[in-house]
């Protein structure tokens, strides 16, 4: 029996907001399609009738582009314009202790951005390193306002931000929130669909507790969800933690003890700092994660 050949469209969408000179938002949507045609034309031939014809496919779509104009061709008109809190409401302050301000220099911490309601307008979810974590929705364009609380407690005070990535991790059309944290876990908030988010890391097997950075989420195994590939760095430095690294001798070698593996090694008898290893979690199509790191 012939197998039954199936054809597949892939839709890639990319959404960019472009603020015009008049101070208003526009959506702009680049749809690019992809398609796969195969065409097999098959002809019986005998003998010195036979003939050989070539398959010729149609003409090929038409592709126009747009050179970007040089500086000299620009108007001279400023291309950005700066806008302080006071008029956008975004009013987030990156708290700074000076006590760890080394961790600062090998870490730092950022915002990310997503239209977590789908209203059509982006909103932007800031990370505080020693302070609150703030979730701004922009209810209008350029105006937004500070929905941490209401949301669902995104604030993280208990712990270290340092960065945070919007996606959609239980293919529910809504975008999720994942956050990353130092000497704490991180955390996973799914979003309700009202406006407002659950934490929900340790359920879902992505409540890394270490020195991660950023997380990053793609389809790399092509099954239609969101998987995710955690950038880790280090907790603790030579200078901090010196007086109190712990080491051990085995056959009257020095080792690094296993608490402080994923941190420090010994090269020729000194020590040297290491970063904890990134970690790949594959989605299980609803939101659940597993490592695969070593398999992969």
């Amino acid at each position: 029996m012939p197998q039954k050949k199936h054809a597949r469209k892939v839709s890639l969408q990319m959404g960019q907001i472009v603020k015009t000179k008049t101070g208003d938002i526009r959506q702009k949507t680049i749809r690019s399609y992809c398609f796969v045609v195969s065409l097999i034309v098959c002809r019986g031939c005998t003998g010195s009738e036979a003939k050989k014809k070539k398959v010729e496919s149609g003409p090929p779509p038409e592709i126009s582009f747009q050179p970007l104009k040089s500086p000299s061709e620009q108007t001279g008109e400023p291309m950005f314009t700066q806008l302080d809190g006071r008029q956008t409401g975004l009013k987030m302050i990156n708290e700074l202790k000076p006590e760890n301000m080394r961790k600062y220099l090998l870490n730092g911490a950022g915002i990310c951005t997503g239209d977590y309601d789908n209203d059509g307008l982006v909103d932007v979810f800031a990370v505080s390193q020693d302070g609150k974590n703030r979730l701004y929705r922009q209810t209008e364009p350029w105006k937004f306002f500070d929905v941490t609380g209401s949301a669902g407690d995104l604030s993280g005070e208990l712990y270290w931000g340092t960065g945070a990535s919007f996606a959609d991790v239980n293919n529910d059309g809504f975008l999720d929130l994942y956050v990353c944290n130092i000497n704490g876990p991180n955390q996973l908030f799914i979003n309700q669909q009202n406006g407002s988010f659950e934490e929900d890391a340790a359920q879902r097997n992505v409540d890394y507790s270490g020195a991660s950075n950023m997380a990053s989420f793609a389809n790399y195994d092509q099954d239609g969800d969101l998987d995710l590939y955690l950038l880790n760095n280090r907790v603790f430095s030579i200078a901090e933690e010196s007086p109190n690294l712990k080491m051990r001798l085995v056959n009257g070698r020095k080792v690094v003890h296993p608490d402080y593996r994923d941190q420090y090694f010994l090269l020729e008898d000194r020590l040297q700092e290491a970063s904890q290893r990134d970690i790949l979690f594959q989605n299980d199509g609803g939101g659940n994660f597993r490592d695969i790191t070593c398999e992969s």
